[in-house]
């Protein structure tokens, strides 16, 4: 299983669910999209099985075509942690990839 978290800046939100991810064998890559280019993205999209939007309005994802079937949204809401292990953002994280593990990542 590969999944591609994507926030603005590519190190909190992202970061912290890649981190999750992570722990429990999975292959997370955590990506910014506003500091990537569209050809990084779409690379980095042929190569995941998942992409986790961490706000839904992160729609330059969705402009690229053939990937709007991998992706899912995971909103967190903007950053306001500023660091990507901070508590707060691990405890709002943690139930979601709880139950996706639950469902053996089938997201």
């Amino acid at each position: 299983m590969k999944i591609l978290c994507i926030c603005e800046g590519g190190n909190v939100r992202s970061g912290a669910l890649a981190y999750q991810l992570k722990n429990l064998g999975i292959d997370a890559l955590a990506l910014g999209w506003r500091y990537n280019t569209l050809e990084t993205l779409g690379m980095l999209a042929e190569w995941a099985d998942y992409i986790i939007l961490m706000q839904p309005w992160q729609n330059v994802v969705y402009s690229l075509p053939g990937f709007q079937a991998k992706i899912r949204v995971l909103d967190v809401g903007p950053d306001r942690w500023g660091s990507n292990t901070h508590p707060e953002l691990h405890t709002i994280i943690q139930p979601h990839v709880a139950e996706w593990k639950d469902r053996g990542f089938q997201l």
